[in-house]
């Protein structure tokens, strides 16, 4: 896969966020934490952040990437514990359950992922190639306020969506941009 270099800064970053995977974002915070927990935890967050979790966000409307960012932070801070490959896997059944078609196959996923970027993420850019038979990569420029998206959530969302074109023994491994960079690969494997 031919990579072009990579994007000016004010491109890359990450500003605001929708998709399914807010409602499961905010429904396995609050399911992950004990009822005693929590008030103290929402105390200790943003304005912006509480609203967030005060009622389910509409998929489809943009909430600002940093009140997200925030929330996830907070919740590893509190039970020093990381959601994203859970909220990934989610998210990508939730992308099929709730309306997304599956793909065809993984070529007519990779062709979809600059678009799948731009409708969940403002700012960034993504693209995806078929490498043979068994293999895929994805590059996302992206500078995110809250990293673990990039090596969990994204990670797991593309295995499980990797899963619903009908392959098996789907392996994702991302390896993060240089130091400075902002160039994320994914190598998609499966059986």
């Amino acid at each position: 896969m031919s990579i072009p270099g990579e994007p000016e800064a004010a491109e890359v970053l990450v500003r605001r966020v929708r998709g399914h995977g807010l409602p499961i974002i905010r429904a396995s915070v609050k399911v992950a934490l004990a009822p005693e927990a929590w008030e103290p935890f929402l105390a200790g967050l943003s304005t912006s952040a509480r609203r967030f979790l005060a009622a389910p966000p509409d998929p489809e409307v943009w909430v600002e990437a940093a009140t997200v960012a925030e929330v996830m932070e907070g919740f590893r801070q509190q039970k020093a514990r990381d959601l994203n490959p859970l909220q990934g896997d989610l998210a990508g059944e939730a992308y099929v359950a709730l309306g997304g078609a599956p793909f065809a196959s993984p070529a007519a996923l990779m062709a979809a992922v600059p678009h799948l970027w731009a409708h969940a993420f403002e700012g960034g850019r993504a693209q995806g190639a078929l490498l043979g038979d068994r293999e895929a990569e994805v590059w996302i420029w992206a500078v995110v306020p809250y990293a673990p998206w990039m090596s969990g959530f994204i990670r797991h969302w593309f295995r499980t969506a990797l899963e619903g074109c009908g392959v098996t023994g789907v392996t994702v491994d991302h390896q993060p941009p240089e130091p400075g960079g902002c160039g994320h690969r994914y190598r998609c494997r499966w059986a």
